[in-house]
This record gives structure tokens, C-alpha cells and sequence, in this order.
């Protein structure tokens, strides 16, 4: 089974199998890739991804390019190159319908786990006030994760909605990295 890691948090790093992957073929298929990664939580209807990534295009033409840049990923990530009796979690869930990055498949973003460190310290309960020692390992591990704004110098120049949820995708994880350092330099204060 292939193993998936993909670093969002500063420049788009992506590897399989410890190998980087360089066959995404454009900046749409990173694009598309990264957005259904940190998104993951539910299926997207191909419609609305079309609409997101080719804004200008007719629903038609955008309908082909989402196609043909769900095959380039899908080579990319060698997922049609499982055989069928290993039966391996696919990274993309592609339907007719709907396409979803696959959260049980053999995979690390940093993003999801830089999201589940600061919540884990966020819910963390103890009775003294501030941060305990647990708390401060967790920040540290977050802040270790965060080396740059979210697909830092990134950009789709031709798809605004795009550069919307990446600048509040980036807005959101910034305020919570200053949070962590702020609540990390609080602590070695005392």
C-alpha cells in the first residue's frame, strides 16, 4: 500500500511512497488536490468543483477540465495502478456525482494534524490556569507544522473563487498559529 504525504502549511511539497510527485500536470490539479485535502470532511458535487476552478468557462467545458484534471491526479497518484486484489483505500473517493479526498486512506497532512493539535490543546482541561506541560508539547508540535501560510505563493490568477477560500483558509490557520505562539511565549514567561 502507497503512503500519501502532503505538506500544504508554506509551499506545496507532495510525496508518494517517500518519492516526490511531480506528474500533477498543472497548477488547477495541485489546486484541486489541495482544496479537496483540506476539505475532506464531505463529498464535493463535481458541479461546484467545475464552478470553483473554472468560473469563466462555460459548465460544459468546465465539466471536461475537472475531468481531465481528476485524471491527471488519479495518475499522479498511481491509484489506478493498485491491483485489484490489494484493494487499497483509494486517496480520491471519484464518483459521477461527487469527488471527496479519502480521510481513511494511507496518508499525513499537515494541515489536518496542525488543526488537530491546536484543538486538542484548546479542549484540553486541567485545573491550574494557562497551559500545562501537555498543552505546551502539543503548541510546540503545531507550531513545528505551521512553516508558512497555507499554499504560501500559490496562486489561480483565473479563478477568484479559488483565491477566496484559500485567503480565508489562511486567515483562519494563521490566527491559529499566532494564538499558539502567543500562548507558548505566555507559558516560558512564567
Amino acid at each position: 500500500m502507497s503512503h500519501f504525504t502532503l505538506s500544504l502549511l508554506g509551499r506545496f511539497d507532495a510525496t508518494l511512497d517517500g518519492q516526490p510527485i511531480t506528474a500533477f500536470g498543472t497548477d488547477k490539479a495541485r489546486a484541486l488536490l489541495a482544496y479537496l485535502a483540506v476539505d475532506s470532511s464531505r463529498p464535493h458535487r463535481r458541479g461546484e468543483l467545475a464552478a470553483l476552478f473554472w468560473p469563466e468557462s462555460p459548465a460544459k467545458k468546465a465539466a471536461h477540465n475537472l475531468s481531465q484534471t481528476l485524471l491527471r491526479l488519479r495518475r499522479a497518484l498511481r491509484q489506478d495502478d493498485a491491483p485489484p486484489t490489494a484493494a487499497p483505500q483509494p486517496f480520491l473517493l471519484i464518483s459521477s456525482q461527487a469527488v471527496q479526498f479519502n480521510s481513511l486512506s494511507d496518508h499525513r497532512l499537515d494541515v489536518a494534524e496542525f488543526s488537530e493539535l491546536i484543538r486538542a490543546q484548546q479542549q484540553h482541561r486541567h485545573d491550574a490556569a494557562g497551559v500545562c506541560s501537555l498543552c505546551v508539547g502539543w503548541l510546540q508540535q503545531a507550531v513545528a507544522l505551521y512553516r508558512g501560510d497555507l499554499l504560501a505563493g500559490f496562486s489561480l490568477r483565473d479563478s477568484v473563487p479559488f483565491e477566496e477560500w484559500l485567503l480565508l483558509q489562511q486567515e483562519a490557520l494563521h490566527v491559529q498559529a499566532v494564538a499558539a505562539l502567543a500562548a507558548l511565549a505566555s507559558y516560558y514567561e512564567r
